[in-house]
């Protein structure tokens, strides 16, 4: 065993404690910036997720008011079917700046953008076919169940 002076021990002890110190400053430091970058993943996946939950509120609320007007013949004030369009578009548009750091996303919302465009026409056939052909054409000839599919994956 190592005889140290009295002086010696407590140098080596308030060196060992300062060692402590900084190391316990170090981990603290990196835990605190870990915590941070975090909450910042966690804030950006949140507003994926609230861009993405408004825009199928959007897509459904313009379905809605097409079947509310191709059931009554008279547009509703505000009327979802033709106000939603530039609000999709625009939900569309924020969705691909959040997700454009991430290759896998960016595909998905491009095959998203062609799915909800194909929706979109669909809606807008239908309330143009409502006034020239009628609600039994549009009947008879399928036009509620139309964007159905194109629903369906929108949702996946």
């Amino acid at each position: 065993m190592l005889n140290l002076s009295f002086r010696q021990q407590v140098f080596a002890g308030f060196a060992v404690s300062v060692f402590l110190v900084l190391l316990v400053g170090f981990l603290s430091y990196a835990s605190i910036d870990k915590l941070e970058n975090d909450s910042k993943q966690v804030e950006h996946t949140q507003k994926v997720i609230k861009t993405t939950s408004d825009l199928l509120q959007l897509l459904t609320d313009a379905e809605t008011g097409m079947r509310g007007y191709a059931a009554t013949n008279k547009m509703g004030l505000p009327e979802p079917s033709t106000d939603a369009p530039p609000k999709i578009k625009r939900d569309l548009e924020q969705l691909r700046d959040l997700i454009q750091d991430n290759p896998v996303q960016v595909r998905r919302v491009d095959s998203l953008s062609t799915l909800v465009n194909g929706q979109l026409n669909i809606l807008k056939t239908n309330i143009e076919v409502r006034p020239v052909q009628g609600l039994d054409y549009m009947v008879n000839n399928n036009m509620f169940t139309n964007g159905k599919h194109n629903m369906d994956e929108i949702r996946m």
